[in-house]
């Protein structure tokens, strides 16, 4: 009789996706795929949530900008860009035009506006058009009658008391306290031409670790003293050649430290500053050559990205592929690279996070919220693969016998086994449904109450834990695991996994 041998995978997809490097070396942690997937608190796969529509009819258009207003008197509103115009969206989630308060001086001839928030104004910038404030007054968006020098400026940030606008090389700042008057006392500029070089531009603006950040696609320049720019304490302190942000809105602060997109994938702005000299650790290592190739064919300021603390990830959407890169950021990878999951059918074209935490996506014809577990009602696809595996030895083939799952998921689910080996894509399939069953043999206790008596989890109602056991065959040197279920009503999260095989015959 053939001596049955194991392959163990303790945490699926605790690594992330890895599609830079061979699959056949990867550790068990790392997946070579994880669609529509994220690595959730217990560090374990799971599905991602949907999104659900905040305003009930449909508009025209695409949502590509958000934001988050207050009021004088306290009350939050959400402002949007969609189908050429701007609007505010009601507390009934009706939509309110905003319109020209000096009878169409102005007309909006894009949806690509920053929508810079600061001290009751809401300020929107957008390359090649005259930079508008919304003050709550009526309905209506004002041209400034105290416009910095340039009138389209492309980026901007608040940060420092102030709102920093930038077009070309020039970066202003408005009075202090007032994000209305950017020519009156205490206001200014700075050209940055001569630190960036003739063929460089401002892309994008922010603060880091009290220093005003100033991103061009080729340099990236830290000013000191921004809370008064105007003073002598206002100098540039560090300058980093070669590296730069090539899209405005992926510029996210992320917890202590900022993530931007670089022309080489997504990168972190304190490891950046650590390593300028050496070869730097990105965020996106590990899915960096993909990426890359994604983003070339991106408008720059169609890339969105945005920072959930609540959900403890980094988003970042390419909205023509149709992918979103979800970059975990509750640990550090060992080079310095984060856990790494990839999106579809979502496609948000615009990000904001509330006050309240909420993260609000940007979608055709709706302003919707990250929730739920399906796409408004539709069902979406999550894919988990392992990478390839031998049992540890490549010079003998395996004989597969068994497959055993510990999986979280709602009663009913039905998923998908996918098994294929020697590099084979044409996989084997094996259907089972989720039941209602509870163990504790995974080392899974911590997702259920300690005074449970109906098998749900704590994390979400009617939620089980199944132990799933799969007789299988086939042969091959090399095996390869796949999981694959359309979400449509609860998470679904991967505990563990357990391959039998028995060995075959020697590979010559």
């Amino acid at each position: 009789m053939s001596v049955l041998k194991s392959e163990t995978i303790a945490a699926p997809g605790f690594f992330g996706l890895n599609t830079q490097e061979s699959g056949i070396t990867l550790s068990d942690g790392f997946a070579l795929e994880a669609t529509n997937c994220i690595i959730d608190k217990f560090g374990r796969i799971g599905s991602r949530k949907g999104w659900t529509k905040l305003n009930s009819s449909a508009f025209t258009g695409q949502v590509r900008a958000l934001a988050e207003y207050t009021a004088t008197d306290g009350s939050l509103k959400i402002l949007y860009a969609a189908n050429n115009k701007l609007f505010r969206l009601e507390d009934n989630f009706t939509s309110t035009e905003l319109t020209d308060a000096d009878a169409s001086n102005i007309t909006i001839t894009d949806d690509d506006w920053q929508i810079i928030t600061y001290n009751n104004v809401a300020v929107f910038v957008q390359q090649g058009h005259e930079m508008v404030y919304y003050d709550g007054t009526n309905n209506n968006y004002n041209e400034y009658t105290n416009a910095p020098g340039s009138t389209s400026p492309s980026c901007g940030a608040a940060c420092f008391n102030r709102v920093w606008v930038a077009d070309d090389n020039i970066v202003y700042w408005s009075r202090i306290l007032d994000a209305k008057d950017f020519s009156g006392t205490g206001s200014g500029f700075i050209n940055v031409r001569e630190i960036f070089g003739e063929d460089d531009t401002v892309t994008a603006l922010t603060a880091y670790n009290n220093r005003l950040v100033i991103f061009g696609r080729r340099n990236i320049a830290f000013f000191s003293g921004a809370e008064d720019p105007t003073g002598i304490r206002f100098q540039m302190t560090d300058h980093i050649k070669g590296i730069g942000c090539i899209a405005r809105d992926s510029v996210q602060n992320v917890g202590t430290d900022v993530f931007f997109l670089s022309a080489d994938g997504v990168r972190s702005v304190g490891r950046t500053i650590q390593e300028v000299s050496s070869p730097i650790g990105d965020v996106s290592r590990n899915v960096r050559d993909e990426l890359v190739q994604f983003v070339s064919s991106e408008s720059e300021f169609r890339i969105k990205g945005i920072f959930s603390q609540q959900d403890a990830f980094y988003l970042l959407t390419l909205p023509s592929t149709g992918f979103v890169y979800c970059f975990d950021t509750r640990g550090v990878l060992q080079d310095q690279s984060r856990r790494v999951t990839k999106w579809t059918q979502i496609n948000p074209t615009a990000y904001v996070v509330r006050k309240n935490g909420d993260l609000l996506l940007g979608q055709n014809g709706y302003v919707a919220k990250y929730d739920g577990f399906a796409d408004d009602t539709t069902r979406y696809r999550m894919q988990y693969y392992t990478n390839y595996f031998d049992f540890g030895n490549s010079t003998v083939e395996s004989i597969l016998k068994k497959v055993r799952i510990a999986i979280i998921g709602s009663t009913q689910q039905d998923c998908a086994l996918k098994f294929a080996f020697d590099y084979d894509v044409n996989y084997r399939s094996v259907s089972f449904t989720l039941a209602e069953g509870i163990t504790s043999e995974y080392n899974v206790d911590e997702y259920f109450s300690d005074d449970s008596t109906d098998n749900e989890a704590e994390y979400s109602s009617g939620i089980i834990l199944d132990n799933i056991s799969l007789n299988l065959g086939g042969r091959g040197a090399v095996m390869q695991i796949g999981i694959e279920a359309d979400v449509s009503a609860a998470a679904l999260s991967i505990q563990k996994i357990d391959i039998f095989a028995t060995d075959g015959k020697l590979i010559s």
